[in-house]
């Protein structure tokens, strides 16, 4: 339902993990839709998507919207669409130690990167070792250097405001990251929204790839 907070328990033994959402109106994959991380509306109309927190090595939190998700149409407009009587399926993804699997590299929390501080408006220099460009990049913020209750920063921007991290370069070493001039979107357990600075927050930098 909307604004529910869902606890979802894993086997990888890691936190160190990419998570995708999806829901459908049944348990099919048939027509099952990627739930969009929450945005946060200035204008105070609408908290839509998810948004992944809480990481441990055996679950994750996924907090959904107060006010549902955004649901594509086949032209590709928006509706809103509540969360009550849909399904939900959460995959959580972790690089393998052995096979021949995808691999790992974590920027661990730290208050800045790159010899940058993290604040509004910052331009971050964070390595990898993965000598890759073909890989994905999930960052978490807290407000302490621990996985337990860390969210999953978004990238929410629009005419004079722009919130989270976007990655804006991509390399065999590294990626530069660039913090909105607002903060980030925070999440609340009701599914509610705010900006927050981030000014004294630590970042974290997952790769997989």
């Amino acid at each position: 339902q909307n604004g529910a907070t869902l606890t979802i328990t894993h086997n990888l033994g890691t936190a160190d993990v990419l998570a995708m959402v999806y829901v459908n109106s049944s348990a099919s994959n048939t027509n099952a839709q990627e739930v969009g991380m929450m945005v946060h509306n200035s204008a105070g109309q609408f908290d839509c998507g998810c948004l992944v927190t809480s990481l441990a090595t055996n679950s994750i939190v996924v907090q959904l919207g107060e006010d549902g998700y955004n649901d594509i149409t086949a032209g590709g407009g928006l509706s809103t669409t509540s969360f009550a009587s849909q399904y939900i399926k959460v995959v959580v993804l972790a690089a393998g130690a052995s096979g021949g699997g995808a691999n790992k590299y974590v920027a661990d929390w730290a208050t800045s990167h790159g010899g940058t501080t993290v604040d509004d408006e910052a331009t971050l220099a964070i390595s990898h070792d993965l000598g890759t460009t073909d890989f994905n990049v999930s960052y978490y913020v807290n407000d302490a250097a621990t996985d337990t209750n860390a969210q999953i920063v978004t990238w929410d921007a629009y005419p004079s405001v722009s919130a989270g991290a976007q990655t804006t370069d991509v390399s065999t070493t590294g990626v530069t990251t660039q913090l909105g001039k607002n903060g980030y979107v925070h999440a609340t357990s009701a599914g509610q929204t705010d900006f927050s600075g981030w000014a004294g927050k630590y970042l974290k930098a997952v790769f997989v790839g």
